[in-house]
């Protein structure tokens, strides 16, 4: 990347950063998808500077918001409790979007959602996946192979909060 570039990039977030709170969804959505493109130019700049930036996104009313946000944080190869919850978002493409990202991130923190996302049978492929990458078990989408693994301690399964997204 050239010298100039972050700078310029940096502006680029900082300009963003209003319309991820406008009231217009559109707005909001497409301010979204500029961060996701910024971010993937520049990871470390996100990572260092504006680490956070997309999480509240996650709980946004729109879900075409919630899915962008968790596409744009599997890219970066990030987690925080916020993508954790929204693989338990009650929209399957938003929730399997999150789900995914986990996996990406090897979030070994998200065990206990993933464990429970996955007892939805549109969300057992991509959690299986998830799970494998973040725990190593070689276990396909079978959902009562990854309980008793979890019962065994081959996977950790704390106990979720109470609490669901939306």
């Amino acid at each position: 990347m050239c010298k100039g570039t972050v700078p310029v990039l940096a502006k680029a977030y900082e300009a963003l950063r209003p319309n991820l709170a406008a009231h217009d969804a559109n707005l909001r959505l497409i301010a979204v998808e500029a961060l996701r493109r910024l971010s993937a130019r520049s990871r470390s700049l996100y990572r260092d500077r504006f680490a956070g930036l997309l999480d509240p996104l996650l709980f946004d009313p729109e879900p075409e918001v919630r899915w962008r946000a968790a596409w744009a944080l599997g890219r970066l190869r990030l987690s925080c409790e916020a993508l954790r919850k929204a693989a338990l978002d009650p929209v399957d493409r938003v929730a399997e979007r999150a789900v995914w990202a986990l996996g990406e991130a090897r979030d070994e923190r998200a065990a206990p959602y993933l464990l429970r996302a996955i007892e939805r049978p549109s969300l057992l492929a991509v959690g299986a996946r998830s799970l494998r990458r973040i725990t190593g078990l070689e276990i396909g989408a079978d959902l009562e192979a990854w309980q008793r693994a979890a019962a065994a301690g081959g996977v950790e399964a704390a106990p979720l909060p109470a609490e669901r997204p939306h």
